[in-house]
């Protein structure tokens, strides 16, 4: 899933990810019961999402949390992911 030179980042698999559905960041996150605030901030790894969030946001990228985590995981992500946690009261 890498592109060039540039870094995957847990944002930038969600921002390929929504993308493909053909979603805004407005319809991901009102679909995810998130702000649009949060959504943004996702995208731009300032904020990773909580496990109820991340998998309210991956049921509607038509996904498993399973799924996504294996990109994670196979992409090197789950340090960052796990430096970077919130809670989901974003």
């Amino acid at each position: 899933m890498k592109k060039g030179n540039e870094k995957l980042t847990f944002g930038k698999l969600i921002v390929r990810l929504r993308r493909t559905k053909g979603l805004t960041q407005e319809e991901l996150a009102f679909r995810s019961n998130l702000s649009t605030r949060a959504m943004v901030s996702i995208e731009k790894d300032e904020y990773y999402p909580g496990l109820e969030a991340f998998t309210r946001i991956a049921k509607k990228l038509d996904m498993k949390p399973s799924e996504i985590f294996k990109i994670i995981e196979d992409n090197g992500l789950l340090a960052d992911w796990e430096k970077g946690t919130n809670d989901d009261h974003h």
